[in-house]
């Protein structure tokens, strides 16, 4: 059962996160809106309310991405609470060790580490997609209310009415496609059907065809097809390529099927772990920052643990990022790229907490 103290440091610790996570997040998205808001202001006409749409789908990007720090400097923010009140003096007396205390701040980055995931996994994929499709859009009008599909059911493009069935996320690659033309009276002249499409150069190339007779004029099946469109790929790529677009059902998915996505295998497997990987580092945060709890009370040693903790966070970032476009390459196994930085940087600050502790 936790005690006293364990309810006071997750409470602690939990309160500093959501409030630095909040602070973070206001700046991070301040800059980006300064950054982008010529964009979106040129294609919109209703200017507060398109900038802050921009932020609303914007910001839970912003909160995915600065979760992992929030908990480092909530760390930090803690324990030279802890130091500097004398607080941490009264705890050693007590007979309590850092172990006891560095597991409950653990514990409140499991906590941060469950709401990372749920929310990467279900409000981020669903906001990612309306604002790439809104991008594509250059910012005309509004984001579209809901997530977009993949492949609409129906749409006209140009004299033509046409059906996707399914599309890969690049839109190069379509299935079970039905096109049907007009005239411009609005008389069908010609309804196609195609088990497969791939886009080359201006035309898509339609596979294993099958012509519907129109007005009794019956026209052969035939396997290959050049047809005209006045369409890109980019109008069946709604959800992107972005890791953040997809949730772990459809990158698991992907992973079993990677024909759909036009990447190889490896890269589905790396995002997939790395959705677990990048919020398993809010503990990897708690740990690097830990050792601070044992400097004594003085401000150049404590400041000194600080700026080595945050330093040790920002190698941790950089070696991450590194790792996970090898991985993507294929330089290293998925698991390895995903998740080495974790467990060296996990393992340093676990040795560097026992040398001290002992």
């Amino acid at each position: 059962m936790p005690g006293s103290l364990d309810r006071y440091l997750l409470r602690s610790f939990l309160v500093r996160a959501a409030a630095i996570t909040g602070a973070l997040a206001a700046l991070l998205a301040l800059f980006d809106v300064l950054a982008n808001a010529d964009d979106v202001v040129g294609g919109s006409g209703r200017i507060v309310v398109a900038l802050l749409a921009y932020v609303g789908l914007r910001l839970p990007e912003i909160l995915v991405l600065v979760l992992p720090l929030s908990a480092l400097l909530a760390t930090l923010a803690t324990f030279a609470t802890l130091v500097t009140t004398n607080e941490m003096v009264a705890v050693r007396a007590a007979g309590i060790s850092i172990y006891r205390v560095t597991f409950a701040l653990l514990t409140g980055a499991v906590v941060l580490a469950g709401v990372h995931i749920w929310f990467a996994d279900t409000v981020l994929p669903a906001t990612s997609s309306r604002l790439a499709l809104w991008e594509a859009r250059d910012y005309g009008g509004l984001p579209p209310r809901r997530r977009p599909s993949r492949a609409p059911a129906w749409f006209t493009v140009g004299d033509a009415l046409v059906e996707v069935g399914a599309s890969s996320l690049d839109g190069r690659n379509l299935r079970d496609i039905t096109v049907i033309r007009r005239d411009p009276e609005g008389r069908m002249t010609a309804y196609i059907r195609a088990e497969r499409a791939r886009y080359l150069g201006d035309r898509w190339l339609l596979e294993q065809v099958h012509r519907v007779p129109v007005n009794g004029a019956a026209r052969p099946d035939v396997p290959r097809m050049r047809l005209a469109l006045p369409v890109t790929p980019a109008r069946f790529a709604a959800l992107g390529e972005r890791p953040g677009a997809l949730s772990l059902s459809e990158i698991a998915r992907l992973a079993r099927n990677p024909d759909l996505g036009g990447r190889p295998a490896r890269v589905y497997h790396v995002w997939l772990q790395r959705k677990f990987a990048h919020a398993a580092g809010a503990l990897v945060m708690v740990l690097l920052a830990a050792p601070l709890g044992l400097q004594h009370a003085r401000r150049n040693r404590l400041m000194l643990g600080s700026v080595a903790a945050i330093g040790a966070g920002f190698l941790y970032f950089v070696a991450e990022r590194l790792l996970l476009a090898l991985g993507e390459t294929g330089a290293l196994p998925a698991t390895m790229a995903v998740w080495a930085p974790a467990v060296v940087f996990s393992m340093l600050a676990l040795w560097l907490l026992l040398r001290y502790e002992g």
